[in-house]
């Protein structure tokens, strides 16, 4: 009796993992292997490999800058000015260099100032005490913990 038989549609499994699957379980034969020494070792290095090769195979790897200390009066206006503050700079013209510096600074200086203003109004309004309460942790930087997860893919070469 053939156990592993195909059903239609499906693709034959590479004789690597064939040989791993065999190895391990003894279906694939159709026999089981009781007596069958196992280097479970190099079986588990086979599979890890074989699903890290289906992974590569398959998804595409991306790199993505995140930016962790993102001040929180930070706008969309001071981005584009250190943006054009930052070009200026490259292309080596003082005269607009001078001016980027100028405009980001008063940017910055206004949005601290709205930031600020906006806390305090959150602290005038009595009635909102959630509010208040997450403005005072924005403000003493508190930041609860939360549970590591360990969502490595490569958790499987981690436990060898």
């Amino acid at each position: 009796m053939q156990l592993c038989a195909l059903k239609p549609g499906q693709q034959e499994p590479s004789l690597l993992f064939r040989t791993v699957l065999s190895a391990l379980t003894g279906i694939c034969s159709g026999r089981l292997q009781p007596t069958a020494t196992i280097n479970l070792e190099e079986y588990t290095t086979s599979v890890t490999s074989y699903i890290s090769k289906c992974i590569d195979d398959v998804t595409v790897s991306k790199t993505i800058t995140t930016r962790s200390n993102q001040k929180p009066w930070m706008t969309a206006e001071v981005r584009a000015l250190l943006k054009s503050r930052d070009s200026a700079f490259r292309a080596g013209d003082k005269a607009a260099l001078r001016t980027a510096r100028a405009k980001l600074s008063r940017a910055i200086r206004e949005a601290k100032r709205t930031h600020a203003q906006r806390i305090h109004g959150h602290f005038q309004d009595s009635g909102d005490s959630r509010r208040m309460w997450q403005d005072t942790q924005e403000i003493t930087n508190y930041k609860t913990t939360s549970p590591a997860c360990d969502s490595d893919a490569s958790l499987p070469d981690a436990l060898k």
